[in-house]
């Protein structure tokens, strides 16, 4: 249950952050003075701003939440992996000797520093991609068009 919880975490987080993206890409864009140059670097660095922004929040929540809403979270991953060695047949001595490095990565600072840390490398790889979308202006509505 927990996997699927996990993919469908990271299904939602990856539409949010395009969304977001996007939509700061576009509205960077569009506010660009029209004799300004627009390119993919522009783009990208609007994403990268964005996505710094929002990963800056994400951990702040994140440790916020793992420190003071729901401090026996680590506790709850620590016994999930725990298990799932068990499970996958790993001797008790060797589950042993790895649970306190697991507990010493499951602090919440280091849980809000390991959040911002992929967070940041996700919305660059995302706003890379995202930029190629955004680095041209839309055609200009000719006249003619218009009339």
């Amino acid at each position: 249950r927990s996997q699927i919880a996990q993919w469908i975490q990271l299904a939602v987080g990856t539409v949010a952050s395009i969304a977001c993206l996007a939509a700061a890409m576009r509205a960077k864009r569009a506010s660009a003075p029209a004799d300004q140059e627009w390119g993919y670097g522009a783009a990208f660095g609007g994403g990268v701003l964005t996505g710094f922004l929002g990963v800056v929040i994400g951990s702040v929540f994140g440790y916020l939440y793992y420190k003071l809403i729901n401090p026996n979270l680590s506790e709850v991953l620590v016994q999930i992996q725990l298990s799932a060695m068990a499970e996958k047949g790993m001797p008790a001595k060797a589950i042993s000797d790895v649970e306190p490095m697991m507990r010493r990565w499951m602090m919440p600072e280091i849980m809000a520093l390991m959040q911002a840390l992929s967070g940041l490398i996700g919305t660059t790889a995302l706003s890379a991609l995202i930029a190629l979308f955004f680095r041209q202006r839309p055609p200009a509505p000719t006249a003619a068009a218009s009339s």
